[in-house]
């Protein structure tokens, strides 16, 4: 899948037209592909997502993972895209906003998904990614 600006490697483009229920909306039909889906995006921002998604999701082991096959993968000098679908499903705070331990880390346990989806979006601006 060529997700363009939609879906990043652990991360996800920003909301400049529509509204997070729209991306949102975009987001549960990519999540929606089977796992094997590779997932070719935009841009190259993996190693910034991943630091970004551990501060919102700290005790996700398949993040954490990730994490460590980044590292290496640039120690290689590899590139991180594409990516399985399945691990992003698994990894991406923003594929994940329906869970709630997601919600809870940004302080919005028992809100509808948009507002967690929204809330993710605005902890990235002040973090140190071009996407997230």
């Amino acid at each position: 899948m060529f997700a363009g600006d939609t879906l990043f490697s652990i991360g996800c483009g920003r909301v400049i037209e529509g509204n997070a229920e729209m991306m949102w909306q975009s987001l549960l039909k990519l999540r929606a592909l089977p796992d094997d889906t590779q997932v070719y995006c935009g841009h190259e921002y993996t190693e910034a997502n991943i630091r970004f998604a551990l501060t919102i999701d700290p005790d996700n082991a398949a993040a954490q993972g990730r994490a460590e096959e980044v590292k290496r993968q640039l120690a290689a000098g590899k590139p991180t895209v594409p990516s399985p679908l399945g691990e992003e499903k698994r990894a991406n705070v923003f594929l994940r906003a329906d869970v709630p331990e997601v919600a809870a880390a940004v302080g919005l346990a028992g809100s509808r998904r948009r507002r967690c989806l929204r809330k993710s979006a605005s902890a990235r601006t002040s973090s140190d990614s071009d996407s997230a």
